[in-house]
């Protein structure tokens, strides 16, 4: 119920409305002198179309022709409308609306959105006129005005045409402003803002220029020709395409004003602008060589005069079969947005439009990964991907160097630095004595010892604490058994003893050793071997204090103490570990043993070129892909335990990943027992069938190698012939770095591995990855992410990305925000 405008409508009038149940009483106001009551009535009806309308005036943004019949036929059952357009119709979006008519002209700089089909692609767009609105625009880069330039150049007949350095037309007379003055030769000319840009899309159409003091005029927009420039390589650095007849069904004329927007027909001619509608260039060599158009680059420096373009302008010929007649085009770059609806998500999910469109600037000025959450409204629709473009929603692509062998020599050309990826390491133990170092004892401190034949013990590190405190050892009623003693020496060495040195106790003579046994094993779970054996008459009967610094070399034990030497000058083999059995003391009964030191001088062995991997604590070890392998025998004869331990290690994700290395750390999980010290772990097979082999930690890592002998490697391409000696002289000095591995993919992060971290190398030898290992990603499209229509016009919506440089803000639509707000 609304008011309605009468005698009695207004407050205060008298009339009084009583209502209750279904009937009201109207109490009317007295009448005055000659005033009378008159009843009238009347009918309204409203027709099924006025009821639609009403109806669709309330349920949709307002109704046509064609919706009011649709609901007049159904006899206007409302319900029904509603129970269709709840359960049976798609939602209809602004969205989509949108998207199919945003297909502006997209120039170069622009960083936000790809830019269309590029020259030799189907529906790539073409004009006849040498300026467009964009150059009406800001530079994207630089928030600075683009400028025209007229010259004179020489070999070229006529005058030459440059906006911003970058040719566009020549025409064959002096241009001339509207008013019929001469534009100067050689002058820098302001392209000027208009309030409607698109007037200056057609030939002939004046677009306004401003010089000197405030000086403007309008200069016609000349037709688009390269004749006499061809061959010309500085102004005409592409080849020029052959296209299609215009106006064929393969190149036909768009923008035809006459048809679509009558109202523009001074501004938009129906022969200036055509569309390649046919994918017959896309296999032809003509756009070899040409520019993606999709990859900006930053400009270095702002300054008041404009920069030079980045990108030359495109050309191509038609032939007219109309006239007859040659027409020349410009490539005319628009913006094209790409379908990524639920129904049929972007099979990287845009991944590879953002690495075409990437630019290191902040995020919101790139392209974003279309790819979006699963949710109820697309999850029917989402599928997985295993593209390396793949994009998961939300990110970036990783700015990487790929370190193969190609980019490898490049970067050495460019450095002028010796970066190798070595080979040649061997995974076996280097028994090289030339290499080894002769010392006081083989034994240290911190070696690994057990002790048999003892009822009980005390202080067993006096055994070989460089001290002459003393060792006790209780063997009352076991004295027919020896006492044996288990050594290892540290830091997993291979070791020649040469002698047997022994230093007495402080007190007790009748107690110290009388015979002894010196065994040696190459690994832990080997068999015992006699070194050599005999008697220890020679020990002193002087007593060494306790506690003494025991200051002794290869050469000679320590003068100042009370030792015996035992020369094992015939032993050559190299062991592991030792074991030092006494089986009798000086004094047959004697109910203890006891003596303060035991020393084993001789020859230390380097370290081994890898470590033993399944020996206990945190070990890492290094595994390469075996390419086309057909089987992955068990060549090292693992255990079960083992082989899943190494096979699980090598299938997960690796922090840098390289599809040929992978170095892997067991930390928590043990090995088989019989693994616990095999050196070479032979092969294994990871969960994907791959075959990895076990080799050397430094095996294809790469060395800078700048100012080492090149007389100790050998050089074949990337790579550099090695030895384990050579490696073990460089591998901890910082002369000489570790730059990485061969094939990794290395994150650019600021890493301090030089020379990666040298700006020219990452400009140089940079590439953009979402997915290398080519992982699942979960791809998901978003409901009304249609795609352009390559047909609709350059007129509807455009489009504008701020940026930080201060360019303005023109456009109606921020793309930056398409996905998420109309």
């Amino acid at each position: 119920w609304e008011k309605s405008a009468g005698l009695f409508a207004r407050s205060g009038s008298g009339l009084v409305v009583d209502c209750g149940g279904t009937e009201c009483d109207l109490t009317l106001p007295s009448l005055g002198e000659d005033q009378e009551y008159v009843l009238e009535s009347f009918s309204y009806d409203v027709t099924a179309e006025a009821e639609a309308a009403r109806f669709l005036e309330q349920a949709t943004f307002g109704p046509t022709r064609e919706s009011i019949n649709e609901l007049v036929a159904t006899s206007n059952n409302f319900a029904s409308w509603i129970h269709t357009q709840m359960y049976t119709t798609p939602a209809s979006y602004h969205r989509e609306f949108l998207r199919r008519n945003t297909h502006p002209k997209f120039e170069y700089p622009y960083t936000t959105a790809a830019v269309g089909p590029r020259p030799c692609e189907q529906y790539s767009r073409w004009r006849k006129y040498a300026i467009t609105s964009r150059d009406l625009m800001d530079d994207r880069n630089t928030a600075r005005q683009k400028h025209l330039t007229i010259e004179q150049v020489e070999g070229v007949t006529g005058f030459v045409w440059l906006v911003d350095g970058t040719f566009r037309t020549v025409t064959q007379d002096q241009p001339t402003f509207t008013d019929g003055s001469l534009v100067q030769l050689d002058t820098r000319y302001r392209i000027d803002e208009m309030s409607r840009s698109f007037m200056v899309n057609c030939i002939g159409c004046p677009f306004l220029v401003t010089w000197g003091d405030g000086q403007k005029g309008d200069i016609p927009n000349p037709p688009v020709s390269i004749e006499g420039v061809e061959g010309n390589a500085e102004l005409l650095p592409y080849a020029t395409v052959t296209l299609p007849p215009f106006g064929s069904n393969e190149f036909p004329a768009v923008e035809k004003a006459s048809e679509e927007f009558p109202l523009f027909t001074e501004w938009m001619k129906d022969d200036e602008n055509a569309l390649l509608n046919s994918d017959s260039l896309e296999s032809s060599t003509q756009c070899d060589g040409f520019p993606s158009f999709r990859q900006p680059e930053a400009v270095a420096e702002t300054k008041d005069d404009a920069p030079l373009s980045i990108l030359p302008t495109v050309f191509g010929r038609s032939a007219n079969p109309v006239t007859g007649l040659e027409e020349t085009f410009a490539y005319d770059p628009h913006l094209t947005l790409y379908e990524n609806t639920p129904d049929n998500p972007l099979a990287d999910g845009g991944g590879q439009l953002v690495i075409d469109t990437y630019q290191p600037l902040d995020p919101g000025d790139q392209v974003m990964c279309h790819n979006v959450h699963r949710a109820h409204d697309n999850e029917d629709g989402c599928q997985l991907s295993y593209l390396d473009t793949a994009c998961a929603p939300d990110t970036v692509p990783q700015e990487s160097i790929v370190l193969d062998g190609a980019k490898l020599a490049d970067i050495s050309a460019l450095t002028n630095r010796s970066l190798y990826s070595v080979t040649g390491l061997t995974i076996s133990e280097d028994l090289n004595a030339e290499d080894g170092v002769f010392v006081n004892s083989v034994l240290g401190e911190d070696s690994v010892l057990s002790i048999e034949g003892c009822k009980s013990w005390s202080r067993g590190y006096a055994v070989m604490d460089r001290k002459t405190e003393k060792f006790w050892c209780d063997r009352e009623g076991i004295q027919n058994t020896s006492t044996t003693i288990v050594f290892s020496p540290p830091k997993s060495q291979l070791s020649i003893v040469h002698k047997l040195r022994m230093y007495t106790a402080n007190t007790g003579y009748n107690s110290d050793p009388a015979s002894f046994i010196l065994e040696g094993r190459v690994k832990p779970d080997a068999e015992w071997e006699i070194i050599s054996s005999g008697d220890l008459n020679d020990l002193p009967l002087d007593r060494n204090g306790r506690g003494i610094p025991i200051q002794s070399s290869y050469e000679s034990g320590d003068v100042n103490l009370q030792y015996t030497e035992v020369s094992l000058s015939t032993n050559t083999k190299a062991y592991w570990d030792y074991k030092l059995s006494i089986p009798a003391t000086r004094y047959p009964n004697q109910s203890n043993l006891q003596f303060a030191e035991v020393e084993l001088p001789g020859l230390l062995l380097p370290s081994f070129p890898v470590s033993h991997s399944c020996t206990p604590g945190a070990q890492s070890s290094r595994w390469m892909k075996e390419a086309n392998a057909e089987t992955c025998p068990n060549s090292a004869s693992l255990g079960e335990g083992t082989y899943k331990l190494f096979s699980d290690l090598i299938s997960a994700k690796p922090d840098v990943y390289n599809p040929s290395i992978r170095d892997v750390t067991r930390e928590y999980r043990e090995c088989d027992s019989v693994d616990t010290y095999k050196l070479d772990l032979g092969m294994v097979q990871a969960s994907d069938g791959t075959c990895w082999k076990h080799v050397h930690d430094l095996e294809h890592s790469i060395f800078d190698l700048t100012g080492a002998d090149p007389a100790d490697y050998s050089v074949s391409g990337s790579m550099a012939q090695v030895s384990n000696a050579f490696m073990d002289g460089i591998v901890n000095d910082p002369a000489h770095p570790i730059i990485g591995n061969l094939h990794d993919h290395i994150a650019i992060d600021g890493s301090p591995n030089s020379p990666l971290e040298q700006q020219d190398v990452q400009d140089a030898f940079m590439t953009l990855e979402f997915n290398p290992t080519r992982q699942a990603v979960l791809i998901c499209g978003s409901p009304g992410e249609v795609a352009t229509d390559p047909f609709a016009s350059d007129h509807s919506f455009d489009i504008t990305t701020p940026q930080k440089t201060g360019a303005r803000t023109m456009s109606i639509w921020e793309l930056s925000a398409q996905r998420h707000t109309t």
